[in-house]
């Protein structure tokens, strides 16, 4: 259902990018709008998440870094693993409702969040602008935490 909605989003956006017609005059929501966006190449998803996969110097993959999160669940808990890899990171914005350097978050009512042990960096602002957020539990192994995250 999901993929059906994706599909109808990026199909919407296109046809309203290219008829000329305003989006800010249709109303439509922010979380419709970015999750309508393309991905940024080397992007993928998995469920309400948009990842990268990380490499060594010899392009060995190494771990999972989450980009932004798409849902709007208030209880969030980060998977431990994606593709089989470790989620080692959290982007720049990822789950901030004014996104990443690529999309735009609909977390707004995020409350609380849980993160794996594998997750070593917290990037600037990951979780900036999340005002109802109370409740974090930090990863055993965090070893960055970026500013104003």
């Amino acid at each position: 259902m999901k993929t059906i909605k994706r599909i109808a989003a990026v199909l919407l956006a296109t046809v309203l990018l290219f008829s000329g017609i305003p989006m800010a005059e249709l109303n439509i929501g922010e979380a419709f709008v970015a999750k309508a966006a393309q991905l940024q190449d080397g992007h993928k998803t998995y469920g309400d998440y948009v990842y990268m996969i990380e490499t060594d110097e010899q392009g060995n993959s190494i771990g999972v870094t989450i980009v932004y999160y798409t849902g709007s669940d208030t209880d969030v808990i980060i998977p431990e693993k994606i593709e089989n890899l470790p989620v080692i990171k959290l982007y720049e914005g990822a789950f901030s409702p004014n996104g990443s350097d690529y999309y735009q978050s609909a977390t707004s009512n995020l409350e609380s969040v849980t993160m794996p042990d594998t997750v070593e960096e917290i990037g600037k602002s990951a979780f900036m602008c999340c005002k109802k957020l109370t409740d974090v539990k930090l990863s055993a192994n965090l070893k960055v935490i970026g500013e104003s995250a």
